[in-house]
């Protein structure tokens, strides 16, 4: 994939050189694939926008399966900091949803949630139910909603 990571494009891209609607397309696309893993009894585990490589049309694969769980195995990653409510616990459909949330945060703002803090201290504020603002975000909700744990499948996130 010669565009490198999604990570990497997004930071190092000048913010108005992505279009509202190329990171709308990566948002889908990324919620896509996640369903699909779903649909198959897959979990992740340790998705990010670092796990995600982009062709030369820009279009979106997901990449780095070490450690995701197959139907009836436990996945043997934790999902990352930044990525889950909870460190202690294992990878599950609903920590992918939430990982969902902060890549699509990252998709829309160029910037990993919170950021600026240090991974404990993010992980005290996802704890409190405390996230990092989604105001003016046009897929603000769905951000929201996922890290609070409003969605059960990825189907309802597509819905919105």
């Amino acid at each position: 994939m010669p565009r490198g990571t999604l990570r990497n494009y997004i930071t190092s891209t000048a913010p108005e050189h992505i279009t509202p609607s190329q990171r709308h397309d990566w948002a889908i696309q990324f919620t896509s694939g996640l369903q699909h893993l779903h649909r198959n009894g897959i979990i992740w585990g340790d998705l990010g926008t670092r796990n995600c490589l982009l062709a030369d049309d820009l279009s979106l694969r997901l990449c780095d399966f070490a450690g995701s769980s197959l139907p009836g195995f436990p996945p043997t990653i934790a999902p990352s900091g930044r990525c889950c409510k909870n460190w202690d616990e294992s990878a599950t459909m609903d920590s992918d949803h939430f990982g969902l949330g902060s890549a699509i945060y990252e998709i829309f703002t160029g910037s990993l949630p919170f950021q600026e803090l240090t991974d404990e201290e993010v992980q005290n504020r996802f704890q409190a139910g405390l996230f990092p603002s989604t105001n003016g975000l046009t897929v603000g909700d769905v951000i929201l909603k996922c890290w609070t744990e409003k969605y059960n499948n990825c189907g309802k996130i597509l819905d919105n």
